[in-house]
């Protein structure tokens, strides 16, 4: 009896000794997988910021490329601009027109004026002249000043000739001159002798205008 009672406490404890080293190893395997599990979470959480890194220092890389391209366009457009202005001002300097101050010695007579050629029977004198600059009337034996940008200037006349009070002759005409860019002072005469009809010493007629029909003639 003794003998069977030893016997069973033998193999409990033999028994609860296996039990007890089953449970160990299947804890320390518990353990390896948890360690493995939480290594390879470890792994992507690493791989995974790595990836954002990355994606941060494209995106960084990227931006400052494009700072450096505006930069470079600016740098650029910079001489464009100041050529811009270059143009500009060359344009202006161009466009800018000297004026001078020029003085007209109406010295148109009476006896210029007077018509002697046929078919007038007797010399006839005009019963209306009027000569004009930039629609300012000049008297005869007068002088007045004007302010010229280039150097043609137009001069207009009217003279009509009357019968007993009908009209039978009538001239309505701009005749323009080209002037000396030496001179200051001119003087302007008439004569019947010439297509033109006005002159000008120092000066050349270029144009002339009938203001009543419109007609041109050129020199």
């Amino acid at each position: 009896m003794k003998k069977t009672v030893y016997i069973f406490i033998i193999f409990c404890t033999f028994f609860s000794l296996f039990i007890f080293s089953q449970k160990g190893h299947y804890s320390t395997k518990k353990q390896q997988k948890s360690l493995e599990s939480n290594q390879q979470h470890n792994d992507s959480i690493k791989q995974t910021s790595l990836c954002f890194n990355n994606q941060e220092k494209i995106s960084l890389d990227s931006s400052k490329e494009k700072e450096s391209d505006k930069s470079k366009n600016l740098i650029l457009e910079k001489p464009i601009k100041s050529t811009k202005k270059e143009n500009s001002t060359s344009i202006l300097k161009k466009d800018e027109k000297k004026t001078r101050i020029i003085t007209i010695h109406n010295k148109i007579t009476k006896d210029m004026v007077t018509y002697r050629k046929p078919p007038a029977p007797w010399p006839v004198i005009p019963e209306k002249f009027i000569v004009s600059i930039q629609n300012k009337e000049i008297d005869l034996n007068t002088k007045k000043t004007f302010e010229l940008t280039e150097n043609n200037l137009q001069i207009c006349y009217e003279c009509e000739f009357k019968k007993w009070g009908i009209l039978y002759h009538r001239e309505n005409h701009a005749v323009e001159f080209n002037l000396s860019k030496k001179e200051t002072d001119f003087d302007l005469e008439f004569t019947w002798e010439s297509d033109f009809r006005l002159d000008i010493k120092n000066a050349s007629p270029i144009n002339f205008v009938n203001l009543d029909t419109l007609k041109t003639k050129k020199r």
